[in-house]
């Protein structure tokens, strides 16, 4: 069954939030989060344009669940679509609890939560970066910023190119294509002997 952000019967924004969470290894946070948004549905529905960022969020997470299901699909991209939807229904609901003003004290709670554990996520993964990816001291997270992957290992993320290209030195020491990188290059390799 393909989930679907905000359909009820896929289990509601909160639920596949959830799921996003924990098909990226967020195990702790998508408990969390679908905890604090049981009572928080209604947050998404009230903006004018949730309804096309859901449907752009989930056509990527579709898109996502069909290139990790085919033989050879691009993990990678699916990852990265995976993300990208976790992000967008992110600033959606940001920009909700920014502007709520009029809730009930059960709501108010609930909404609060919510926003807490929206400040420690967001905290967490620009502490992430900093630590995994790129350049060490960079601000930026990828909640803010879109992240480009270094060609050559794909393990590494950086904000911009300037700061891959102050990375560089430090970087190449230890850059050396993944595993998936090599065999993707075998098998193109292979394919190109076969065709000749």
């Amino acid at each position: 069954m393909v989930q679907t952000f905000g359909s009820e019967s896929g289990g509601g924004f909160g639920g596949n939030l959830a799921v996003l969470l924990h098909d990226l290894g967020r195990y702790d946070e998508a408990d969390d989060w679908s905890a604090a948004c049981t009572a928080s549905k209604s947050l998404i529905r009230d903006s004018s344009n949730s309804e096309a960022v859901l449907r752009h969020a989930n056509r990527l997470y579709q898109k996502a669940e069909n290139e990790q299901g085919k033989d050879g699909g691009d993990l990678a991209q699916a990852k990265k679509d995976r993300e990208e939807a976790v992000r967008l229904v992110w600033e959606l609901l940001r920009n909700r609890l920014d502007k709520l003003t009029n809730a009930t004290t059960q709501d108010e709670q609930s909404f609060k939560r919510a926003a807490e554990l929206l400040a420690v996520w967001e905290e967490g993964l620009k502490v992430r970066v900093k630590e995994e990816y790129g350049l060490p001291g960079c601000i930026h997270s990828s909640t803010t910023a879109k992240m480009s992957v270094c060609a050559r290992c794909k393990q590494v993320a950086y904000c911009g190119h300037q700061y891959q290209k102050q990375h560089w030195k430090e970087h190449k020491k230890t850059c050396s294509p993944s595993e998936i990188v090599q065999a993707a290059a075998e098998a193109k390799k292979g394919m190109l002997e076969e065709s000749e």
